[in-house]
């Protein structure tokens, strides 16, 4: 394991003043421009006119082909490594790595920067009150395994393909997903199209807590925040218990086998909805924003 100074020509951070931004000009790169994925969004972020992009030409806040970018402020961890020419310069919330060529390959490098345990290293270092951040000379001490050349391109070839089979599985389920939920929607429609009798005329509609008002307040019941309610799905699992007496007010009320309906949005829109069962006593109480 060799520390990441000793295998990189260049750990730095971008710019530490804002520019003036401008309509049209140079990105300014912010760790809100890099998404989770590493893509770096230069369409949409912040730009700055020519004069103050020539002013940073200098500072080493202008990252080249090759290098990774690192996020070290606030949402610690985000890793993009830069394989396009277009110019463009970053906020001191990104760190700018230049691997040694001769040393490290920058698509291994990136790779280990996203490991579980740089990425657990790098978190469990972060300090600060308000914005947590994880400063330069730390990162310059991470370690990091440097096999040969040879042996980082050969990982590197076996870790995009396996990645790409993953995408390609994400993608295949979201399909089979969207197909299921349109055949869901049109089953539905046709049983549900010719309905004339009012929901009211064959339901209870938000029954009254006074059901149970006279039960001991101690008496263990389910309790179910929003969170918990599942989209598209039958049933739900509550997974909290609390005393009656504690959610008597300002919360729904529900026994075992009544329907449950998000009323807010958008969980509405996603189908939050299930059958209460299983209730600890029979009887559950939850968010304010059930039917």
């Amino acid at each position: 394991m060799i520390e990441l100074s000793k295998i990189t020509d260049l750990i730095t951070d971008g710019s530490h003043y804002s520019p003036k931004t401008t309509q049209d000009g140079y990105p300014y790169v912010t760790v809100r421009d890099v998404d989770e994925l590493g893509s770096i969004d230069l369409i949409n972020s912040k730009k700055i006119s020519e004069a103050d992009f020539k002013d940073l030409e200098n500072s080493n806040c202008r990252p080249e082909k090759g290098d990774i970018l690192f996020s070290k402020d606030g949402t610690v961890g985000k890793v993009s490594l830069i394989d396009f020419n277009d110019p463009f310069v970053v906020l001191s919330s990104l760190a700018i790595i230049r691997p040694s060529m001769d040393v490290i390959h920058p698509p291994f490098l990136k790779y280990m920067f996203l490991s579980p345990n740089i990425q657990d290293e790098a978190i469990g270092l972060k300090t600060g009150a308000a914005i947590k951040r994880i400063v330069l000379r730390t990162i310059k001490k991470l370690k990091f395994p440097v096999p040969s050349l040879k042996e980082q391109k050969k990982i590197v070839s076996k870790l995009d393909y396996s990645f790409e089979r993953i995408d390609n599985a994400i993608a295949l389920l979201e399909e089979n997903i969207q197909s299921v939920e349109e055949m869901m929607g049109s089953v539905l429609d046709e049983y549900c199209s010719d309905g004339d009798t009012e929901l009211k005329k064959v339901c209870m509609v938000n029954p009254k807590k006074s059901e149970v008002r006279d039960l001991d307040p101690e008496l263990e019941i389910s309790f179910l925040p929003m969170k918990d309610l599942k989209e598209k799905s039958i049933h739900f699992d509550p997974q909290e218990e609390r005393k009656l007496g504690d959610v008597y007010s300002g919360y729904t009320f529900f026994r075992d086998n009544d329907v449950l309906l998000a009323k807010v949005t958008p969980c509405f829109e996603n189908g939050k909805a299930g059958i209460a069962k299983d209730l600890t006593n029979g009887i559950g109480f939850g968010s304010s924003e059930y039917h």
